[in-house]
């Protein structure tokens, strides 16, 4: 198997996918050799910079087009058996909507093999501790590990929100026009109290930053931190990501309770989309 075929069916959709070792150190050396050659020592002091200032970095630069290719193929092809529909709003986050089809990491995990090794990446883990000044590590809880979300209609969002954990690599696979909506908005260095969330109160006091990304962009959060939500989309467009959230060491000793998590991914009383309908 290589990345050339990796979007290939699963036989047996409940076995856990196991990548292939030959696999694993493909996509590594990949990664690992586009990485030295396009993050220099003045590129990567920029990216801390401005993640530290900003709560957010755009780090395209760190993909080889090959495994972009094969990703968005391996997410429709996650979409197209797995999606299903949510429109609902979360009191932890002042009731912010969540209107969008996703994928589960469970049906992710039991299904692909290329996404659970973009998330284990040692080449993308390094990268990112060295962004952001600590060691960034896999996500103790694993419903919230990976997910696939797409946007299609009018009013589709991702809304206001913070991450349970302190990491996440974003991979923008379709982006919309700025114009269609579908941009991130971020509010750095803000706090996450689940039981009075005062959300608005910190979007009148705040700056808020927007960042018009196009298709194939990636960037990197400091997503507990970090106010950020997904402007609506306001007219039929598409705009599909895969979010691997990663930890800090801290968060592993953390009472972490995963409520938000779980009513937007778990997809209890969801439906689901058809192909050809997402």
């Amino acid at each position: 198997m290589s990345l050339t075929d990796i979007s290939m069916p699963v036989a047996d959709a409940d076995i856990v996918t196991v990548a292939e070792p030959d696999l694993t150190a493909e996509l590594d050396d990949l990664l690992a050799r586009q990485i030295e050659a396009v993050v220099t020592d003045d590129l990567l002091a920029r990216w801390r910079a401005r993640f530290l200032a900003e709560g957010l970095v755009v780090v395209s630069e760190i993909c080889p087009p090959e495994v972009m290719a094969a990703l968005c193929a391996e997410v429709e092809r996650l979409i197209a058996g797995w999606a299903v529909r949510r429109d609902i709003r979360l009191p932890t986050t002042s009731n912010t909507p969540r209107k969008m089809n996703s994928v589960k990491r469970d049906y992710i995990a039991r299904n692909s093999a290329l996404v659970p090794l973009l998330y284990r990446s040692k080449p993308l883990l390094d990268l990112a501790t060295r962004i952001a000044g600590e060691e960034v590590v896999l996500c103790p809880y694993d419903d919230e590990q990976f997910v696939i979300a797409r946007l299609t209609e009018p009013g589709d969002t991702h809304g206001w929100h913070w991450d349970d954990y302190a990491y996440g690599m974003v991979w923008v696979l379709e982006a919309p026009p700025v114009e269609d909506g579908g941009f991130i908005q971020c509010v750095a260095d803000t706090r996450w109290d689940k039981a009075d969330p005062r959300l608005h109160e910190i979007l009148c006091s705040r700056p808020i930053r927007s960042y018009a990304l196009k298709s194939g962009d990636i960037y990197f959060l400091r997503s507990d931190t970090t106010l950020h939500g997904v402007y609506p989309l306001q007219r039929p467009s598409q705009r599909t990501i895969l979010n691997l959230a990663w930890a800090s060491v801290a968060d592993w000793s953390r009472e972490v309770v995963h409520e938000t998590t779980d009513e937007v991914y778990t997809h209890r009383g969801a439906t689901h989309v058809e192909d050809g309908q997402s």
